[in-house]
């Protein structure tokens, strides 16, 4: 089985690629609940406008290990807060952040692991943090039933039942959810597997393993992100016309010449993307969050929607606005049904 291992003086591509990926959206609806919901046909969400020249560097993802205490228990710290961001020169722009001044750190959890996660509200208001496609009993689920009054800590203990997969934390406060994801409140949630040789994927994280958080905005007039509802978003949810990768506009990568994993994630409220990579690239998807995929299907873009994380592998990425490659994905209902019906014959009865 090949390696897709990299070392620190392996090749780096000269070029330095835009992380806008090509993206096209349309709402479905707004970030309230984890089920998702029916799209909006009649939705009037604003285009994404890309910016005319590359931004600055690619903000990495952080990457938590926690702590593993006497009794075994992994442990790891969360703060919600507020802070300020600068998406525009000069204007320093209030968002929130676990951790920090926007968006949050990737957690590293292990499978079969038992782990707390203490988490402080210094937001000044009402939150929670729900572990999105985590599998853990319903009083550590973080829904908004179990509210985090401000100035408290509260703390999910639970055994990581889940496989090989990457997962997402957000809150889930009644009345508050979309406003508060829009403001920058999400997280990461990776899971290892022993079960699974890691040596057999990309796994140096912020060199071959990188973690994209991509999130739609919209700002006023003053640089400050516009949660004012209208009648559209109220029907549709939420849709802005910024769209940010971790945090950043059009940010820029150098990417290695091998393999790459990218955790993908849609933390947009409404907005469905449509991500094509660049005409010199192959690119493989897992079929579901897990780390391993059963067999390549074709396509010519990724397509996800809203509080949904994705993996893919791509080689040779060329990743500039508006381009598009073969890409590989299950997304399609069609695609999914077949890979399922050929995965059963494959096992047998």
């Amino acid at each position: 089985m090949n390696s897709f291992k990299v070392t620190s003086d392996a090749p780096i591509d000269a070029l330095r690629r835009t992380l806008m990926l090509g993206v096209a959206g349309t709402p479905l609806v707004q970030l309230a609940g984890c089920g998702g919901g029916s799209s909006g046909s009649g939705s009037t969400a604003p285009p994404l406008v890309s910016s005319p020249t590359p931004g600055a560097d690619l903000p990495i993802i952080p990457l938590v290990d926690g702590a593993v205490d006497a009794t075994g228990t992994r442990n790891f710290s969360l703060v919600v807060q507020a802070g300020t961001t600068v998406f525009r020169s000069g204007v320093p722009t209030a968002t929130l952040g676990y951790n920090g001044q926007l968006l949050g750190p990737a957690l590293r959890l292990r499978s079969g692991e038992k782990v707390a996660l203490h988490v402080q509200n210094n937001l000044g208001e009402d939150t929670t943090v729900h572990w999105h496609g985590l599998l853990v009993p319903a009083e550590e689920d973080g829904g908004p039933h179990q509210v985090i009054a401000t100035g408290t800590q509260w703390t999910a203990s639970f055994t990581v039942a889940n496989p090989a997969s990457t997962c997402w934390f957000h809150p889930h406060t009644h009345g508050s959810t979309g406003r508060q994801v829009v403001m920058g409140l999400a997280g990461l949630l990776i899971v290892d597997d022993a079960r699974i040789a890691r040596s057999t994927l990309p796994e140096t994280w912020g060199v071959d393993d990188l973690a994209l958080v991509l999130q739609d905005k919209r700002f006023n007039a003053a640089g400050q992100i516009d949660y004012t509802l209208s009648a559209s978003d109220r029907t549709n949810g939420y849709t802005g016309d910024t769209l940010l990768v971790n945090g950043a506009s059009a940010p820029v990568w150098q990417a290695p010449r091998q393999w790459v994993r990218f955790r993908l994630l849609n933390g947009c409220n409404a907005r469905t993307l449509v991500l094509r990579l660049g005409i010199h690239c192959r690119c493989s998807r897992s079929p579901t969050r897990r780390d391993c995929w059963l067999f390549p299907l074709r396509a010519r873009r990724l397509r996800w929607g809203p509080g949904s994380a994705r993996k893919c592998w791509s080689t040779s990425v060329e990743c500039r606005l508006g381009r598009s490659c073969p890409c590989t994905s299950v997304l399609r209902p069609e695609a999914w049904e077949w890979a399922t019906r050929r995965a059963r014959r494959r096992s047998g009865p």
